[in-house]
């Protein structure tokens, strides 16, 4: 085998490795969404759920509302 066919299945070998790793990250980084997400829609339900008055509150409900969306908008 030349050098350079070498080189080049090394080469291929190395990113066949790198995507796998990256893969994996990607894979946690989801899974974490995921809980992310799930943890959000259990706040905006307490929140809910305390029907304050505050307008405080419903700023912040605001937030987790546009929040939710924009992670609805990434797990879809």
């Amino acid at each position: 085998m030349s050098a350079s066919l070498e080189f080049a299945v090394s080469a291929l070998r190395d990113a066949v490795e790198v995507a796998k790793a990256w893969r994996a990250r990607a894979r946690e980084l989801e899974r974490r969404l995921r809980m992310a997400a799930e943890r959000l829609r259990d706040a905006i339900a307490e929140l809910e759920a305390a029907e304050s008055g505050d307008p405080r509150v419903r700023a912040g409900l605001e937030i987790l509302y546009d929040v939710e969306r924009i992670l609805g908008v990434v797990e879809e």
